[in-house]
């Protein structure tokens, strides 16, 4: 699998892990869940692409 599609994946199942424990804390408040688990879905995929594209960078020199 590529960086792209694996930091994807990552950054999705941490979307769904964050949007349980919103909704868990919130009382169920959907709008809030969603927007709380977006953001953090989006810093997820930056932070783990930029990790993998890092790590290929270093195997291919």
């Amino acid at each position: 699998m590529g960086n792209f599609l694996t930091s994807f994946i990552f950054s999705i199942s941490v979307s769904v892990w964050v949007y349980s424990k919103f909704q868990r804390r919130s009382g169920g408040i959907t709008q809030r869940s969603l927007i709380g688990a977006g953001v953090v879905g989006v810093m997820a995929f930056i932070l783990f692409y930029s990790i993998l594209i890092f790590i290929t960078n270093l195997i291919e020199s």
